[in-house]
């Protein structure tokens, strides 16, 4: 029995006591030394959750179950989703997609909040000595989202010469990072945000801000949902920008 902190709702963290399983058949107990946050973690931040957060993590095996390769006091990162390995989207590579799915650490399953992190072996990703466990968890979300998203961008345009990321978030610049490592320093990137420290950042990092007050001037109207045929008759008369109606708050 071990103590992790649970998101019990309402922005507030509770430190319970817990017991971890020991590693199955293929499975790993890491030691988590560094967990990401998420925007998904929002809501589970704010509804709380009956497991353990966090699905970023970095770690190291402290066990392993039998049928399994990996030696204890290897250092990795952890995939977020228990896919199968079996179904036919695994074996394309889609294993965010995959048929058989058993869960998410983090969401379903104990995540890397916790002491303690139980995982599939084949969802448990080396890495080396040199590479600092915060900074091995942009190999996660921040740098294999991102990568992803890039790649599919290419495959439908392997021409690129420009790119447009909205949002600067740690997935926005996380593809502007790959990005520009990947495309080199002639493509413009352009970010847009709301939050202009976001877009300073995100402008040390390489990229062209598109500031918000640019962006608000596509809402060129704004009605009150009483106005609702009023609204419609100026967006269909070809002389609006984003027409926009609003409801106050009861």
């Amino acid at each position: 029995m071990t103590t992790a902190p649970f998101l019990v709702g309402g922005g507030r963290v509770e430190h319970r006591s817990h017991a971890y399983p020991e590693p199955g058949p293929g499975q790993l107990l890491i030691r988590p030394r560094a967990n990401a946050l998420c925007g998904s973690d929002h809501g589970l931040f704010r509804d709380g959750s009956p497991v353990v957060a966090g699905h970023e993590a970095a770690g190291t095996v402290v066990a392993a179950g039998p049928g399994t390769a990996t030696a204890v006091g290897t250092r990795g990162v952890i995939y977020l989703m228990a896919y199968c390995g079996r179904c036919r989207s695994c074996h394309a590579g889609a294993t965010n997609l995959c048929l058989d799915k058993a869960g998410d650490m983090g969401f379903d399953r104990d995540g890397g909040l916790g002491p303690l992190e139980v995982v599939e072996e084949r969802m448990f990703f080396p890495i080396g000595h040199d590479l600092p466990f915060p900074l091995a968890t942009m190999l996660l979300d921040v740098m294999g989202t991102s990568g992803a998203a890039l790649n599919r961008a290419l495959s439908l345009r392997p021409d690129l010469d420009s790119l447009l990321i909205t949002g600067a978030g740690p997935v926005g610049v996380g593809v502007l990072a790959t990005a520009r490592l990947g495309l080199g320093g002639d493509v413009p990137i352009y970010i847009s945000d709301v939050s202009e420290w976001r877009l300073s950042f995100a402008e040390s990092l390489g990229g062209i801000p598109v500031h918000a007050d640019y962006l608000g001037r596509i809402v060129t109207h704004t009605f009150d949902v009483s106005e609702t045929a009023l609204a419609f008759e100026t967006f269909l008369s070809g002389e609006s920008g984003k027409v926009v109606v609003t409801q106050e708050d009861d």
